[in-house]
């Protein structure tokens, strides 16, 4: 079944059409003109070798072309499949802390920007590889599920915020369990799972919930942003943060629990003099032994747009070339 992806562009198609119907109309009083009111010997003096039919056919080839190259603006297309696509790649979650202590400004310009500039980075750094989101305070949530979509990825990490957040907290352990239930069935032996904490409230349970995501084959990566002295808490709106005595919360960063979640090797810590993490863990993700990801394509549907265009430009050019007057006789 042939469709339109261009449906916008009908109008085009409408404009075509009236201006044929003009054409024709007129040509048919120039032709009852000639043949009918006219004298034929006046014509024939005044219009020599005068042909009213090269005329029509003149006119009628160069307005199917033009019709046939407004019809290429639709871009007709036909038939659909949906294919199931299968590469070498990995598939990572980045599991994004966005408590409010990621405002403090223990590092520069402060915990949360630093986070999702890494974010960022490990994604464009990525080769071949789909990449999801979750994010996590006080409870854990899926922002996007696995995907090829870089793009995507990117912009819904710049709009992160503890605007997002449910409640207040770090449940890594939550996060983890979402990563295990939501990626592909078909990618057991080259999953990541990436988090970027200031793993500020100590989370027995996620060290709990890592160990058993490690023994089913994920592969953890854990990164504890801040410093360990820590910073006042100041929200960007210039509020702050305080505790039950009436003091400015003090928020530290805790590499512990962020080194007891994680891979042998693949804990970090960034601070205030810390630099190349995400390189770091981009040339360990890329040099993974990579499995087949089953990627679900969009219906894919075949353009044809060039067979109008053209046959529009020959008819044309066809049209033009045809002159209007005989040849005359020796």
């Amino acid at each position: 079944m042939i469709g339109f992806e261009k449906i916008e562009y009908w109008w085009y198609l409408l404009a075509t059409l009236i201006l044929a119907g003009y054409l024709l109309y007129k040509g048919k009083h120039l032709r009852d003109l000639f043949t009918k009111k006219l004298d034929a010997t006046t014509v024939k003096k005044v219009f020599p070798n005068l042909s009213i039919n090269r005329w029509f056919l003149k006119i009628a080839l160069m307005i199917m072309g033009i019709l046939f190259t407004a019809l290429s603006l639709l871009n007709p297309q036909k038939g659909t499949e949906t294919m199931t696509v299968k590469a070498n790649g990995v598939d990572v979650y980045l599991a994004l802390d966005i408590s409010n202590s990621m405002y403090a400004a223990d590092i520069q310009p402060n915990r949360m920007e630093r986070a999702k500039r890494l974010c960022q980075d490990i994604i464009d750094g990525m080769v071949g590889n789909r990449v999801g989101l979750i994010y996590f305070a006080g409870n854990a949530y899926l922002q996007m599920p696995i995907s090829p979509d870089k793009a995507l990825a990117k912009n819904l990490i710049e709009a992160a915020g503890p605007q997002q957040a449910g409640n207040q907290g770090t449940d890594i352990g939550e996060a983890i369990k979402i990563a295990m239930k939501t990626f592909d069935d078909n990618s057991v032996k080259n999953r990541v799972f990436v988090v970027i904490t200031d793993g500020e409230d100590h989370d027995e349970n996620a060290i709990e919930e890592a160990k058993k995501a490690k023994d089913e084959g994920l592969n953890i990566f854990a990164v504890a942003i801040g410093t360990e002295s820590g910073a006042k808490l100041i929200l960007p709106d210039g509020d702050g943060v305080y505790d039950e005595s009436g003091q400015l919360v003090i928020t530290k960063s805790n590499p512990k629990l962020v080194k007891a979640i994680a891979d042998k090797d693949n804990d970090y810590y960034i601070n205030s003099g810390t630099s190349n993490v995400a390189n770091d863990i981009i040339a360990k993700i890329n040099n993974m032994a990579s499995g087949p990801v089953k990627t679900n394509a969009y219906a894919q549907r075949r353009s044809f747009f060039q067979w109008p265009l053209g046959l529009g430009i020959l008819l044309i050019s066809i049209g033009y070339f045809i002159p209007l007057y005989k040849s005359k006789k020796a």
